[in-house]
Order: C-alpha cells, then sequence, then structure tokens
C-alpha cells in the first residue's frame, strides 16, 4: 500500500487518521501506524490532530493504541478527557 493514500487530506483537511480517531477505530489507526506513523499528527483545516478526535470522543482505546504506535501528543489534551466522567 503507498502510504501517500495515508497522508490524503479531504474535505476540512481531515485524513484517514482523523475519521479513525473520531469513530473509534483503533484497528485502522494501528494500521495506519504501520505504515506512516506521522500522518497521525497531522493537522486538519482546525489545527486538530486525530489525538483531537480521540480526546474529545472520551477514545481511551483509540489514544491508547496511538500512543503505543508512537504518535506524537505534543500539545494534545488526552488526560483531561481521559478522566472526564460523563
Amino acid at each position: 500500500m503507498d502510504p501517500l493514500f495515508i497522508r490524503k487530506s479531504y474535505d476540512w483537511g481531515w485524513t484517514l487518521g482523523h475519521v479513525a480517531a473520531a469513530t473509534g477505530m483503533f484497528e485502522v489507526l494501528e494500521w495506519i501506524a504501520d505504515l506512516d506513523v506521522r500522518s497521525l499528527g497531522r493537522t486538519n483545516d482546525y489545527g486538530m490532530t486525530p489525538m483531537h478526535y480521540a480526546a474529545e470522543s472520551n477514545s481511551v482505546d483509540v489514544a491508547i493504541a496511538m500512543l503505543d504506535a508512537g504518535a506524537n501528543i505534543d500539545d494534545t489534551p488526552v488526560i483531561p478527557a481521559a478522566y472526564e466522567e460523563d
């Protein structure tokens, strides 16, 4: 698979990583990380990374999968989302 496919941006700068993180598909994120872990640090038009969307949706499994894969979490609000109660 061509890693350029992983880096492609769609509407509002979203990548496959943004969609996978926002929807909780941690297996897809692991696959993306295997091909190009740096793509998980890309920002969209709103300055958000896939990790931001994982944190925003309280997807701890997704955040852990990205961390285990080596995703960069600089400036990402992971901890507050992980501890926020419903």
